[in-house]
């Protein structure tokens, strides 16, 4: 399925938006869009959304913080 044509409810399953990947480490919103710049968040395009992929993006986190990190609600 090409990433334009997914629906809202698809995508927001799917993907974070940039600044709340990044909340997930403690980045502000400026900070979440710099570390996808320069590739530390990994990123999709849809239109003009930048979007993270939720699965490789919480490995990812649960890899950095350890593996007693809770989700947050």
């Amino acid at each position: 399925m090409r990433l334009e044509t997914m629906s809202r409810l698809l995508r927001d399953r799917s993907y974070y938006r940039v600044p709340k990947a990044g909340a997930k480490l403690g980045m502000s919103r400026t900070e979440s869009y710099e570390a996808a710049k320069v590739g530390l968040i990994p990123t999709e395009r849809d239109g003009k959304l930048l979007l993270v992929p939720k699965l490789p993006w919480d490995r990812r986190v649960r890899r950095l913080l350890g593996k007693k990190h809770r989700k947050p609600k």
